[in-house]
Formats: structure tokens, sequence, C-alpha cells
């Protein structure tokens, strides 16, 4: 039997998908830098892993928009979950409410080729939660524990000009949420 709330996907060969996912309760989280910066980290390493070619993408206060064709064995909804899980739990880890940062997980494996990267990526986690820590001590900590509203809203692009308005959505974005002067976290390749 199918959930209520279940979305129904569709999956095949050469999709591109425009993505949105948003934080619980529409908590700008997004608003601290030091998140900014961890979201776009886990966006290149997730991008690498599960081999997707990412066309454009937009970070607000409270969500983000992907625009995304999977290049590999792993779907659109493997993707997001991936994306989705490691940047919640790191995003946590940095506020301590998961504890120190230990090693990383991926040592072995297909991912071991790879393994010099994922050591970087492990050391500018570490970094960010040092810089976290020194601007907000934990006594002062306003931030609830970090999670996503569950699943994701998708779209399956239908034709070139489809693929081009939603480009244009993401850059609108900027303008939409009114984001700051010089605001680095969004992209188009």
């Amino acid at each position: 039997m199918e959930h209520r709330n279940s979305q129904k996907r569709f999956y095949g060969e050469g999709f591109t998908y425009f993505v949105t996912g948003v934080t619980k309760n529409r908590h700008p989280y997004f608003e601290e830098e030091i998140f900014c910066e961890l979201f776009k980290c886990k966006l290149e390493l997730c991008s690498r892993l599960k081999q997707f070619q990412l066309h454009g993408w937009f970070l607000g206060f409270d969500h983000f928009h992907l625009l995304v064709t999977p290049m590999g064995d792993a779907n659109i909804s493997e993707i997001i979950q991936f994306l989705k899980r490691h940047v919640s739990r790191n995003i946590n880890e940095i506020m301590n409410f998961e504890g120190d940062i230990g090693q990383c997980r991926l040592q072995k494996g297909p991912y071991s080729k790879i393994q010099s990267k994922i050591n970087a990526k492990h050391r500018k986690l570490k970094s960010l939660q040092q810089k976290f820590q020194q601007k907000h001590p934990t006594s002062e900590l306003s931030f609830p524990k970090f999670q996503w509203q569950k699943s994701f809203h998708d779209h399956v692009i239908r034709n070139q000009r489809d693929y081009e308005n939603h480009l244009k959505y993401i850059e609108y974005n900027l303008i939409k949420h009114n984001v700051p002067e010089g605001w680095k976290w969004f992209g188009f390749n």
C-alpha cells in the first residue's frame, strides 16, 4: 500500500530534474555562512560520489534548488537523500549536537580512489567546526538541531525551454529571497 503522502517519482536514463529541499519549519539555518560553506562542500562531494551533472544551484536561508542530471547508478532520490543526510549530520556535528567530528566513514571500498579529496573535505569540516565554535560559544547557541522537511519536491525537465526557465528561476531566487549583495551560494555550469 502506498503512503498517502508518497510522491511518485519518474526515473529514467538521461532525465534532468529540478529539485527543491526545505529546512524543517523553514528555519533559516543558511543565514549562517559556515553552514553555506558546508552545504557547498557536501554538494561537490555528492556530485563526485553519486555522479551527477550539476547544471545550476541556489542555496537560500531555508531551502535549496538544484538542476541536476544523474549520470551514474544513483537515481535522484538516492542523490538527494545522500546530500540531505550528510549536510544535516555535519551541521549538527559542527554545532556539537552529535559530538566531535569523527574519522571519515569512507576509508575503503569504491571511494578509496578519491580518498585524498575526502580527507581534504574532512579537514575542511573540522575547520568549519572550529570557526563556528569561535563565533558561537556553546552557552550562546541559539540554533535548534538541524533537520530537513521530509522528502523533497522534484520536477522532470521536459524540453530546452523548460530547462532554460528553471535556470532563470534559480537566478531569480537571488532577487525573490532578497539575499545580501555578494551572495555566493549559487552557481551555473
